[in-house]
């Protein structure tokens, strides 16, 4: 992602053209909370899944509604126009309203971390802006004055740990190296 052209991209419908790639890190092969590009300007754009209703909720997303994307635009003239689209499962615009917010990528934790080209960091567990949930991120940032991240939740961390239990009383525990607990996996009687 961080060779990608959405880098380089200066407007949503730059950043737009690229969704059919980042819908790819939703697969099944992590699991991915968010996947978006903060950009040195202030500019952000992030992509998240929609998966059940209860996701749906806080963005008065429409029956059918698969992704949600959230831009930031910082114009020249350091104006902010901010934006939450939501997407169909083919990519298809649903729905688009104003998001007030002050948002600034700059000031997040992975894109503090990120500062060197190249160089993948991992955040230790913060809560996400958006939607609270506790999670960390990686990140990387690129040779374009922007910085890629994927959020995973702890939450979605834990539920993958579950199928790796072999046996019925295993427990499965994740602690980061402070030994703080990132996530886990044992039946709850």
């Amino acid at each position: 992602m961080a060779g990608h052209p959405i880098v380089r991209a200066r407007s949503l419908d730059g950043r737009l053209q690229a969704l059919p790639v980042l819908v790819h890190a939703f697969d099944d092969a992590a699991p991915v909370a968010a996947v978006y590009v903060g950009y040195d300007d202030g500019s952000f754009f992030l992509l998240r899944p929609l998966s059940n209703t209860a996701e749906h909720i806080p963005f008065a997303a429409p029956e059918g509604s698969a992704f949600l994307v959230q831009s930031v635009e910082v114009a020249s003239s350091h104006a902010r126009r901010a934006s939450f689209i939501i997407l169909d499962r083919a990519l298809r615009e649903l729905a688009r309203t104003n998001w007030d917010t002050p948002f600034d990528p700059r000031e997040r934790p992975w894109f503090r971390l990120a500062a060197e080209p190249g160089k993948r960091v991992l955040t230790p567990p913060y809560v996400f802006a958006t939607t609270h949930a506790p999670g960390l991120t990686v990140a990387i940032r690129s040779l374009h004055s922007a910085v890629v991240g994927l959020d995973l939740t702890l939450a979605q961390i834990s539920e993958r740990l579950a199928p790796m239990r072999g046996m019925p009383d295993m427990k499965i525990v994740l602690f980061d190296q402070q030994r703080q607990l990132l996530a886990r996996a044992w039946l709850q009687r």
